[in-house]
């Protein structure tokens, strides 16, 4: 196979002029938006769906891509079984709730500009004249 030369890094092997990851972007937005709201008791099911969703294929990408980094999404996703298994912890806005979106929102920014990366070049600059 052809990846056997590849070796295991922090930030795994990725172009390093390639795009963007923008899903990536989008889940950091959404998990630090999701920081400032107030579940009023109830929290939303799909959001812990969402989180174990995306930390399996950050952990899929970075297997690809040999990133360590890449799966510490996982056991970070796994804060979110409290909700569903009846816990309290995102019931109120609280330092748990507080923390764990705005630590997954990080990492899934720090995921969007390094091995989550597109192997496509960004455009360039076209100049009007």
């Amino acid at each position: 196979m052809a990846d056997t030369n590849i070796t295991w890094k922090l930030f795994g092997t990725y172009l390093k002029v390639g795009r963007v990851s923008v899903l990536a972007s989008s889940i950091a937005v959404i998990f630090a938006a999701q920081t400032f709201v107030n579940p009023n008791g109830r929290y939303e099911v799909f959001m812990s769906l969402l989180a174990f969703a995306t930390a399996l294929w950050a952990g899929y990408q970075a297997y690809k891509t040999k990133a360590i980094l890449g799966f510490v999404g996982i056991p970070l996703s796994l804060i979110w079984l409290n909700p569903l298994l009846g816990g309290e912890w995102f019931s109120t806005v609280s330092v748990t709730f507080f923390f764990a979106h705005a630590a997954y929102a990080m990492v899934f920014a720090l995921y969007a500009y390094t091995f989550m990366r597109l192997n496509v070049k960004k455009p360039e600059s076209r100049r009007r004249g």
